[in-house]
């Protein structure tokens, strides 16, 4: 059977933006109070509690929204709610709750909440207050959502909406239009409006519980594949499908809840498939309904919710779209994702494996603990060449960090993803046979989710299944340099996401020196005299259709668009240390005379041919094997994409000489290029110039 692959574009800008609420969780704009409480635990209450606080601070969150003097924030307390009490919304928005109201304009025809066929009037316009409850209840006010309806012919990229937020002190925050829109038109049936979950709409009538839930029947596959077109936002099915923001599909039917490998279940369904829970047919039926409603009913817990932002109130697409999910089993009983998923390097790994690994001490833990602090690149840490002691443990932390970063003289900026603010990021130096013990921390400043695959290090995807990480969190990995060499780190989340990542910048790279440092193969020891990190990147900055670069103002905003540039598989920008230039000028790096340089460069996702113009590879380890005898006097080495290389160079002429890539389109075209500056005497017998001037004879 061959594999439907559904996951579109918009849908990656849907996992992007939900994976932590991104649709209501950039940076910019936000309180200190609103980001610290995005990762604190939400108090768990009953929804009739959530409302009497509500209620009860309803005026001090109102007088906040209006300080800035927003225009919906100062009308919309005059709209009719089309919400019955806030609604908890989950993942989506960060576990906030939500009150919803729309003015006159589009009040009546918003609350026939139509799931297919609605047409909002232009002029209408939404608002949408939120709020937190933290610990036992304490009342903590977020950001007022807006939408107005302008028009396709006003906004063509987002459904004829503008989106806008103000926080809880009046400021109205950066809101990027295409990134809210990704989550928004999966629900294009609506308009693109998320409406409330149904038991909180206005006119909603319960559903008498005595009466015997409605049964599922026979549905049409045929058409619950078209009607999945709207699920393949978030989810993939197929017998070598991939986990997105949702988990895999395939053989849902039969499946126990919350039990597919390699995805982050919310808790909420991870209690019901605790409590046992199967997907049967009739379950998927009440599930589609309303998934949120579904877990509070199951679980009978009010505050119960669900990643899964939309659901089908037509019976007959539910019956459509079960049919469809049926006839993609496969033959065998598990689902060959099962088996690979903890192998599968553009997946999140098995959580089970990282809930398996313990923290009880052992002998490496009494071994000696020294802490190597970090520097920016082109420099290394200090460090000795040799081993002057046994084995140890080496700490080393990173943090991530997403910033505006600029490429270019002519300001081409992105929202760069960072270890510890460079890029490429630090590089680490240990020698082999010693342990690195990582702390990797993602602030709550953050908007995504990281990790790091280290490719010196053995097991679980090179780390990446232990340590990714949501923002406010930080983990420990501890690991053996087993192999010496020079290797590639980088941050590998899930899917697209990998790429996504590397190509904004989460790259490094990790020296392992053998404990009696470098030699030349025969046995004889190699020095230098100074080292440099060059960190080669290749970026896919989108742009516009007049040919101009976009900007953005969020980490994930650009999901879409940079798919669309990344797939044409020809970068923008191809640079050393992050920026065309930044190895020239008073960022050259330097020698002098005599001196014998280590030049280490990594690049994370394509090959490089790296030349010392007016210098030679004396001893070049192309392949980063420190193992391996090193070849001798090259003009041009090849690093491979996904891997680091090392070369010694003595210098003995002085001069300015450009250290680049060969691909002199990439070297001088797209930035691909750096000085080493040499200071020293010149020496004729190597070269010298005997005359210069017209041609003689002539």
């Amino acid at each position: 059977m061959k594999t439907t692959k559904l996951l579109k574009y918009s849908g990656l800008a849907v996992a992007a933006a939900a994976i932590l609420g991104l649709a209501g969780n950039y940076m910019a704009g936000q309180t200190v109070g609103d980001l610290f409480d995005m990762v604190t635990p939400n108090a768990n209450v009953k929804s009739e509690k959530a409302n009497e606080v509500y209620l009860a601070n309803r005026e001090d969150l109102i007088s906040g929204y209006k300080k800035g003097g927003n225009a919906i924030a100062a009308a919309y307390t005059d709209w009719k709610a089309a919400s019955t009490a806030p609604e908890k919304t989950g993942d989506i928005h960060s576990g906030r709750y939500m009150m919803t109201f729309v003015n006159p304009a589009g009040h009546d025809e918003y609350v026939k909440f139509k799931s297919t066929g609605a047409e909002m009037p232009i002029g209408t316009k939404i608002a949408k207050e939120t709020f937190m409850l933290k610990g036992s209840g304490k009342f903590r006010p977020s950001p007022l959502f807006t939408m107005e309806k302008v028009g396709v012919e006003k906004a063509p990229e987002t459904g004829g909406w503008l989106y806008g937020r103000v926080n809880a002190k009046g400021r109205n925050m950066p809101t990027g239009q295409k990134f809210c829109h990704s989550c928004h038109e999966a629900f294009s049936g609506q308009d693109s409006l998320g409406y409330p979950a149904r038991e909180f709409r206005l006119g909603y009538e319960a559903r008498d519980e005595n009466a015997a839930p409605v049964a599922v029947a026979a549905g049409d596959a045929k058409r619950g594949a078209d009607v999945f077109q709207t699920c393949a936002s978030c989810h993939n099915i197929g017998e070598d499908a991939a986990n997105a923001f949702g988990p895999v599909l395939t053989n849902v039917v039969g499946r126990k809840a919350g039990s597919f490998p390699g995805y982050k279940y919310s808790a909420s369904l991870n209690k019901a498939g605790e409590e046992g829970l199967v997907w049967t047919e009739q379950k998927l039926f009440e599930w589609l309904e309303e998934p949120s409603a579904f877990l509070r009913s199951h679980l009978g817990d009010d505050s119960a919710t669900s990643k899964m932002p939309i659901g089908f109130e037509d019976e007959q697409t539910r019956n459509d779209v079960i049919a469809f999910l049926a006839s993609q089993g496969t033959s065998s009983e598990t689902p060959p994702a099962e088996a690979s998923a903890e192998l599968s390097h553009g997946d999140t790994p098995s959580m089970q494996m990282a809930e398996a690994i313990t923290a009880e001490p052992d002998d490496i833990d009494d071994l000696p603990h020294v802490r190597q602090k970090l520097v920016a690149p082109p420099f290394l840490p200090e460090h000795t060449q040799k081993a002057e002691t046994g084995p140890r443990v080496v700490e080393i932390e990173l943090v991530v960090e997403e910033k505006r970063w600029t490429l270019d003289s002519q300001g081409t900026e992105i929202i760069a993803l960072t270890y510890n603010g460079s890029i490429p990021a630090p590089m680490m130096v240990v020698h082999q046979g010693d342990w690195v013990e990582l702390t990797l921390k993602n602030p709550s400043t953050n908007a995504m989710v990281h990790n790091i695959d280290l490719h010196a290090a053995t097991g679980a995807l090179g780390g990446a299944a232990l340590t990714t990480i949501s923002p406010g969190e930080e983990t420990v990995l501890r690991f053996e340099a087993t192999k010496s060499g020079v290797f590639l780190y980088h941050c590998a989340p899930e899917g697209s996401m990998t790429p996504y990542h590397v190509t904004h910048g989460m790259t490094g790279a990790i020296m392992v020196l053998p404990r009696e440092g470098l030699s030349d193969g025969d046995g004889n020891a190699l020095t230098y005299d100074k080292a440099y990190y060059v960190g080669e990147n290749d970026f896919y900055v989108p742009r516009d259709e007049n040919g101009k670069f976009k900007t953005y103002n969020a980490a994930g905003e650009d999901l879409v668009d940079w798919i669309k540039a990344a797939h044409s598989l020809t970068p923008t920008h191809v640079v050393f240390n992050g920026r065309v230039g930044a190895l020239t000028g008073e960022g050259a790096m330097t020698a002098d005379v005599g001196d014998t340089v280590l030049f280490v460069h990594m690049q994370g996702n394509r090959d490089t041919r790296p030349h010392l113009i007016g210098g030679h590879g004396d001893y070049v380890w192309e392949e980063g094997a420190f193992i391996n005898p090193p070849m001798r006097d090259l003009e041009t080495w090849f690093v491979r994409g996904g891997s680091v290389g090392a070369a010694l160079y003595t210098f003995r002429q002085p001069g300015v000489y450009a250290y680049l890539n060969h691909n002199l389109i990439e070297a001088v075209e797209f930035g691909a290029a750096g000085h080493v500056v040499v200071g020293g005497e010149w020496n004729d017998r190597l070269m010298r110039r005997s005359y210069r001037g017209p041609i003689r004879g002539e």
